[in-house]
């Protein structure tokens, strides 16, 4: 091995070769040129031998053996100037080479001095390429502006007018070098950024916090909500208190809409609940106040406590005839609801179900209904038509309290205990059918005038007391419990005792004994 001088002919510049090598970088330029021209083209410009570049590049270029080598259709291809174009498509270098990085792996500089024709393909023989580097311009040489300033074949068209051009398109082996290949499979990081499609849980919102496809809590204050396909659970409390939603619209996949759910949605004036829902939790949608109609899908065979009480601006509610039970205060405070249609299947008619529905006119209780709980419709001020079924065993306390606009009540025979008529002011007659073992507390009602109480009767619980114009009491067990019912006695016994007349019946004295003729009691005022 000897090192001579000669000339890169880009930058014109001397510099030192080892004329064993077929190319070389010049530390100037950091350009690669051929060793046998470059020497040629000193010696030209020193000696005036031009002669030589001939004769050294055409025994350097054996590279017969170049041809064979690469057997690929590459080297053929490649002195068509076609391929000239094409190899340095290195558009793929470019954006591969990033990782140049990957420099301290690769050591490309040294497979552009080892393009020892074939060998380079076999074996980089890295040592000796070690030694002619100087590191320094090795390092220099790979930086990814040269491997894109290398292959510009542009330079390869000036100078390469010779067969030459077929060796200077070597720049194949740039694509080799940089073994880019191995770079675009490690790089894959395209498969990093498609990894992170878990996020598909967040084709929601960052608003809504979820636990697999449970809906657990919504952070967010929007108006209008959409929540998208798939959630299948509205969990308890996942919408408590949000005062800001006006319209929520659940997909087909809900199928349980937990307690609390969207308990003060105050501002919330529509929902629609899936066909799949078979459950609604209690107090589910009490407190909101501005939601105006509801529709129960057919799967749907419970109203739970609570479930839409309160809300003041319900004024429709469609149930489907399924519902079994609807429970205590299901419906309480609903002061806008109008109507409502108790279904056939109904079995529980729980306290407090219908309380304060203000609007509500006609109530027909089911056959399937054993018990009318109590307070069940206390305050349903403009109830004026009621029917109870023949089913209905009791009537519980205050059941129909304060129903100002009730005037008239048929209490079937079926019924064993009859109370909760309490502060019904309209009310004029009542008839207890036989059977009815108890009475319970109808004080207050201010029009009653007269009532029918069978001897079945036994218990009166609750005087009628504040029932002025109640003057008209047919009842066996009258005489014994006269301070039970204080207007009639009041206004009739002192009238009868001022007729010298018995106080119990109203009938004559015997004039011996004082006795009644009719009941036999005796006189006694």
């Amino acid at each position: 091995m000897a090192y001579v001088f000669a000339k890169c002919y880009k930058c014109k510049k001397r510099v030192k070769v080892n004329d064993t090598e077929d190319a070389w970088i010049c530390k100037f330029c950091k350009k690669p040129f051929i060793v046998d021209k470059a020497i040629a083209f000193y010696n030209e410009s020193q000696h005036g031998e031009g002669k030589k570049v001939e004769v050294k590049v055409k025994e350097a270029s054996k590279p017969v053996e170049v041809k064979e080598a690469p057997k690929p259709a590459e080297v053929k291809e490649a002195p068509k100037p076609a391929e000239v174009k094409e190899a340095p498509k290195p558009a793929e270098v470019k954006e591969a080479p990033k990782p140049v990085e990957v420099k301290e792996a690769p050591k490309p500089a040294e497979v552009k001095e080892a393009p020892k024709p074939v060998e380079v393909k076999e074996a980089p023989k890295p040592a000796e390429v070690k030694e002619a580097p100087k590191p320094a311009e090795v390092k220099e040489a790979p930086k990814p502006d040269e491997v894109k300033e290398a292959p510009k074949p542009a330079e390869v068209k000036e100078a390469p007018k010779p067969v030459e051009v077929k060796e200077v398109p070597k720049p194949v082996e740039v694509k080799e070098a940089p073994k880019p290949a191995e770079v675009k499979e490690a790089p894959k990081p395209a498969e990093v950024k498609e990894a992170p499609k878990p996020a598909q849980k967040q084709p929601i919102s960052s608003n809504f916090v979820m636990k697999y496809d449970i809906l657990e809590k919504y952070t967010g204050k929007a108006e209008h909500l959409e929540i998208p396909q798939g959630v299948r659970e509205i969990a308890d409390n996942a919408f408590e208190d949000c005062a800001t939603i006006k319209s929520i619209t659940l997909p087909q996949t809900v199928t349980k809409i937990g307690g609390y759910a969207f308990r003060n949605c105050s501002a919330l004036e529509s929902i629609n609940i899936p066909v799949n829902v078979i459950s609604i939790g209690e107090w589910a949608f009490r407190g909101c106040t501005s939601l105006k109609s509801i529709l129960l899908p057919n799967t749907v065979t419970s109203i739970a406590d609570c479930t839409f009480a309160e809300c003041e601006s319900l004024a429709k509610v469609e149930m489907p005839n399924r519902i079994t039970e609807i429970r205590a205060f299901a419906f309480s405070g609903c002061k806008s609801l109008e109507e409502i249609w108790l279904p056939n299947t109904l079995k529980v008619l729980g306290k407090y179900a219908f309380a304060g529905c203000e609007k509500i006119e006609t109530i027909e209780i089911p056959d399937g209904v054993t018990a009318i709980e109590n307070n069940a419709f206390s305050g349903c001020t403009n109830l004026s038509n009621l029917t109870i079924s023949k089913t209905v065993k009791t009537i519980g306390e205050f059941a129909f309290k304060d129903c100002v606009s009730l005037r008239t009540v048929a209490v079937p025979y079926s019924v064993t205990h009859v109370d909760g008529f309490r502060g019904c002011t309209n009310l004029k007659a009542i008839n207890i059918p036989e059977g009815v073992q108890t009475i319970g507390d109808f004080s207050g009602c201010t029009s009653l005038e007269s009532i029918k109480i069978p001897s079945t009767v036994k218990t009166i619980t609750t005087p009628f007391t504040d029932c002025p114009k109640l003057l008209n009491v047919t009842w066996v067990g009258l005489v014994d419990n006269l301070k039970m019912f204080p207007a009639y006695q009041n206004m009739v016994v002192e009238q009868r005792k001022a007729d010298n007349k018995c106080q119990y019946c109203g009938g004559d004295f015997k004039m011996i004994g004082k006795t009644c003729k009719l009941c036999g009691k005796k006189k006694d005022y």
